[in-house]
């Protein structure tokens, strides 16, 4: 099985050894050996590390699953901060040079695969649980995505129909179709109503996979602070198809602010910033739902005719059992939830 992480001490032990016989006298060198060794080292370099061909060039650093056959995560460097954590320049000296390296034109997002060329490195990785479970085998047990349905029907739509088809085609809308719904679904009410349960458990790290620290391959995340998606330095709300702005306070009367996100919730593109790294524009999926306590959101009233809101009044999401005690809701499976949205029949585009 191949590595899934690039192993330093492996290649610590190969370049020392290509150094050692590098510089021997070259009467004395094994020069098949160095053909070798150089040989080897570049293939497992290849492996883990690909050039970013720009103005100013970066590398990536690749880590694959458990097969060591699909990549799931990668980290961007710029080459100079790349360098400084490598001691043996076999890297820089030889690897880097040589024309055989791994090397893209530019980087990209894209949910079609098939719209990426081979010159082109996407880092769109999939959603983790297409990646976990074998989703269109999955058998879908209504009995056990019920409660879900029920909260969603009965205290999120307050029992209208309508808004809870809405509710379930914005949330089915960016599976199926791979594209941005163009509005933001903002939802009101205190504290127990399931707000949590459904954005960010069930949608957000079961369904499209949470960002956790600094890693690039979960397709949602959770901001509190409104300029991480407006502000310069925007990777922690770019590369997502998800974003739950939840209790972003800072929205009231920042009108460029809003401004901004009223754009990027119907955009197509949008230009990522990273500190060190040259900016790069990619394309933008991401769908914005909004969670607040606050009865009277500032961004409700920032953003118009791009959103959807709903309070919610009824009883919260408390259920009783058998014996009376009362216990939150159990999420199901989810990729049972992702089946149902996928074959969600749709009234909007």
């Amino acid at each position: 099985m191949a590595d899934s992480f690039f192993d330093l001490d492996h290649y610590n032990s190969l370049a020392g050894r290509w150094e050692k016989e590098s510089s021997k006298k070259e009467a004395e060198r094994d020069r098949q050996e160095l053909h070798d060794l150089r040989c080897a080292l570049i293939k497992y370099l290849n492996r883990f590390f690909v050039v970013v061909k720009s103005r100013n060039p970066e590398i990536l650093e690749l880590e694959y699953d458990e097969t060591g056959q699909s990549i799931v995560d990668f980290t961007r460097r710029h080459v100079r901060q790349h360098w400084s954590l490598y001691s043996k320049k076999f890297m820089q000296n030889q690897w880097f040079g040589c024309g055989s390296k791994r090397e893209v034109d530019r980087l990209v997002f894209e949910v079609d695969p098939v719209k990426v060329s081979p010159r082109e490195f996407n880092m769109f990785l999939g959603l983790r649980i297409e990646r976990d479970f074998d989703v269109a085998g999955t058998k879908l047990d209504e009995d056990c995505i019920a409660p879900i349905l029920e909260l969603l029907r009965d205290v999120w739509a307050e029992g209208n129909t309508y808004v809870y088809d809405y509710i379930l085609n914005w949330m089915a809308y960016p599976l199926k179709v791979k594209r941005k719904t163009g509005v933001c679904l903002v939802v009101i009410s205190d504290q127990g109503y399931g707000k949590g349960t459904i954005a960010h458990d069930l949608l957000g790290v079961h369904i499209y996979g949470e960002v956790l620290n600094d890693r690039q391959s979960g397709s949602y995340a959770q901001i509190t602070d409104i300029e991480h998606i407006v502000g310069k330095f925007n990777t922690a709300s770019c590369m997502r198809l998800l974003i739950n702005a939840d209790e972003c306070s800072s929205f009231g009367g920042a009108y460029k602010q809003n401004n901004k996100l009223k754009s990027l919730i119907t955009s197509t593109t949008r230009l990522m910033e990273a500190k060190g790294l040259d900016p790069v524009n990619i394309s933008d999926f991401a769908n914005f739902l909004m969670t607040t306590n606050n009865d009277e959101p500032g961004v409700a009233h920032s953003i118009d005719n791009k959103h959807f809101t709903q309070p919610l009044t009824r009883r919260g999401l408390v259920t009783r059992d058998r014996d009376g005690d009362h216990r939150f809701l159990t999420l199901p499976p989810p990729q049972a939830v992702l089946k149902l949205l996928k074959e969600q029949g749709l009234f909007f585009v």
